[in-house]
């Protein structure tokens, strides 16, 4: 499959990606990792695959409440282990996992990647459709009105460019961001994109571009009309690291200290002074992918030393929740070569002073996250683990209560 979106680390989930090669001295590339025993129960394993066998992994999470949280993902007919091709929605109604009736194009392929819960009868979806090999890609947004799920259209750049949403935030009915990029046809450089919900239809609203090159948006999040972040990266400039905050009337971008070749994947909104934003970056010396965590404390945005798996070639943040000022979670992956070997689950923990990271259960040495959603009592963490050569399972791994 030729995802050129790819690059910025959304999707990463067992799909490494290239960036720009860089050296920096931000984050941790060489420090020791701290070790964090935050839950005496630890992480165990909620849900390994309502699918066995089937070719399926979540990429986004949203919690409503501890009784209501959605996962977002992708899955694959028994019968092409290659691609996933159609759309996933899990839903954890305190109980148990159940699978929900999501919506597909009937072009090609249908993906979703966000998702963001307001309440049991309020909770949108962002992703892409289309022929992921030929051509075109269109955005899509599905909306769950307690009930079931359906379509609402959105538009499109133009009709033969590839256009991909990757994020959304829902602030309240008539209040939802999706963040994104998009490519025209004759060109393999992408433009930062940003849709807008009024309570009626999605819009286009006109976002910030740094780089000549790659600029895309992998998440959104925020606390009020006038306050809404989005974070991705943009290739051939010095900070790779991209932030555009929304003032309620323009998108403007924010210098992200961070390496050349950063991408931020996720970001979660405490409050209009605390917002943490998580990725990843590539270094030359020592060579390999290093997390990468920023906080916008109402003035600029600052890096802060986040660890790393040691003898590991990856270490990737994908997703990022927060509990509250001094309880933030991120999650992610850590891979063992460059072209493989085994991977694991990366979870680390903010207490308010650093940084740790928190041992959660690997299956197969094949697992991994793609996101991570919170409430006051209990975390999700989801994505998925290889089953069986070419074949993943969807995963959700929570902390106990």
């Amino acid at each position: 499959m030729d995802r050129r979106h790819l690059w910025r680390l959304r999707m990463l989930l067992f799909f490494p990606v290239v960036g720009a090669l860089a050296h920096s001295s931000a984050g941790s590339a060489g420090a020791a990792p701290r070790f964090s025993s935050y839950a005496a129960c630890g992480w165990r394993v909620q849900q390994g695959g309502l699918f066995p066998g089937y070719p399926s992994y979540l990429s986004g999470a949203s919690a409503d409440g501890v009784s209501d949280v959605w996962a977002v993902g992708e899955f694959a007919p028994a019968s092409s282990h290659s691609t996933p091709v159609g759309t996933l929605v899990e839903h954890w109604n305190g109980a148990k996992w159940t699978v929900g009736p999501a919506v597909n194009q009937t072009l090609g392929e249908t993906h979703l990647v966000g998702v963001s819960a307001l309440s049991a009868s309020d909770v949108w979806a962002a992703g892409y459709y289309g022929d992921p090999f030929s051509g075109p890609i269109y955005t899509l947004a599905e909306h769950f009105d307690g009930a079931k799920w359906s379509i609402t259209p959105t538009p499109n750049p133009k009709a033969d460019f590839e256009t991909y949403l990757s994020g959304i935030a829902a602030l309240s009915h008539a209040d939802a961001w999706a963040v994104g990029e998009y490519y025209p046809a004759s060109q393999s450089s992408a433009q930062t994109l940003a849709e807008h919900w009024n309570g009626s239809k999605w819009t286009i609203v006109r976002t910030v571009n740094v780089s000549s090159y790659q600029n895309v948006l992998a998440a959104a999040a925020g606390s009020a009309s006038n306050d809404v972040w989005a974070v991705g990266g943009a290739e051939g400039v010095s900070n790779g690291g991209l932030a555009e905050h929304w003032d309620g009337h323009k998108w403007t971008g924010s210098s992200v200290p961070s390496p050349a070749g950063a991408v931020l994947s996720a970001v979660t909104e405490i409050a209009p002074n605390d917002i943490w934003a998580v990725g990843n970056y590539l270094s030359t010396s020592p060579p390999g992918y290093f997390t990468l965590t920023v906080h916008w404390d109402g003035n600029a945005w600052r890096a802060v030393s986040s660890p790393n798996v040691p003898h590991r070639f990856w270490n990737a943040l994908l997703g990022v929740a927060a509990v509250s000022s001094k309880d933030v979670w991120a999650v992610g992956y850590w891979e063992t070569a460059q072209s493989g070997g085994p991977t694991g689950p990366l979870v680390e923990h903010w207490n308010g002073k650093t940084w740790s990271i928190v041992r959660a259960h690997n299956i197969n040495e094949s697992a991994g996250f793609g996101a991570v959603a919170a409430t006051p009592s209990t975390l999700f963490a989801v994505g998925g683990y290889a089953v069986s050569s070419g074949v993943n399972s969807t995963l959700v791994e929570t902390t106990c209560s």
